[in-house]
This record gives structure tokens, C-alpha cells and sequence, in this order.
């Protein structure tokens, strides 16, 4: 029996996933930026060499579509991050809650869901599952989202 050493196909298999990856969640990126590389092969035989795979499995187009999410993602990520230099901080202490039992530095969010007991206002709020309560605290919550994603893009 031949023995298979499964490590020789690691980088293969590596590249394979993080493009898999990569395309799935940048689809949106592709769609709206990218040109399909479809469009060069002619419309007659386009569909032969899908099947053959002698397209879909070519290192070279691999490489190209890889760099290509890569290089709209990173022009996109440049412009985005340059905007977002410019903008002042936004910090828990910029807003408060009068239904806050914390200090003015203690992070306060409440459910979606969760309402006044009409019955009952000085009582527990009551789930009314899948109506959102427009008054509810907010301003945390979306202060640390936009922080997430100025960090995330800063990196």
C-alpha cells in the first residue's frame, strides 16, 4: 500500500478555502465592482470550459480573482478609513439615560423588545416579541457599533 503524504496539498487546500472564503464574503464587492471574467471567452464555448474546468481550476485566474477582492477591498477600505480619521470620537459619556442606574462612564443598553407595562408604569417592562420600543436607550449601543467599525477598518 503507497502511503499519501497529505501535507504537499496543505497550500493548495489553504488557498482554495481562503478564496472560498473570501468570495462568499465579499460576493457584494465582486458584484459591484469587479468585471466578470466571463466577458473575455467567447459566448459561444463559454459554457465547455466551465464544465472542463480548465477555467475554474487555473492557478493563474485563482491568483488574478484573488488580487482582484483584494485590491477593491483595499481601495474601498482606504477611502472609508481617510473619512473616518476626520471624525470626533463618540463616547458613552456623550449621552445618558434617566433610567440609567450607573454613573455617567457605565455603559446602559436596553431590549429592543422590551416596553412599559401599560397596566402597571411604575412596574417591570413587558416582551412584546418582535415590536421594537422606538423609546428605548440606544445611543451606547450604536456608539460602541460605530466604534467597531472605525476600528475594524482603521486595522
Amino acid at each position: 500500500m503507497q502511503s499519501v503524504n497529505k501535507m504537499t496539498n496543505m497550500p493548495n487546500l489553504k488557498f482554495r478555502l481562503l478564496t472560498l472564503i473570501l468570495a462568499i464574503l465579499f460576493m457584494p464587492t465582486l458584484a459591484l465592482f469587479a468585471k466578470s471574467p466571463y466577458k473575455s471567452l467567447p459566448e459561444k464555448n463559454w459554457e465547455s470550459k466551465i464544465i472542463s474546468n480548465s477555467f475554474i481550476h487555473n492557478p493563474v485566474t485563482e491568483s488574478n480573482l484573488s488580487q482582484l477582492v483584494l485590491d477593491n477591498i483595499r481601495k474601498g477600505t482606504i477611502e472609508k478609513a481617510n473619512e473616518m480619521l476626520n471624525e470626533k470620537p463618540v463616547t458613552v459619556t456623550a449621552a445618558s439615560s434617566i433610567r440609567s442606574t450607573g454613573g455617567l462612564h457605565d455603559f446602559y443598553s436596553e431590549g429592543d423588545y422590551w416596553w412599559p407595562d401599560s397596566l402597571n408604569p411604575e412596574g417591570p417592562y413587558i416582551r412584546k416579541d418582535g415590536q421594537t420600543n422606538p423609546e428605548i436607550f440606544s445611543n451606547h449601543r450604536f456608539a460602541m457599533i460605530r466604534f467597531s467599525e472605525i476600528t475594524s477598518t482603521l486595522t
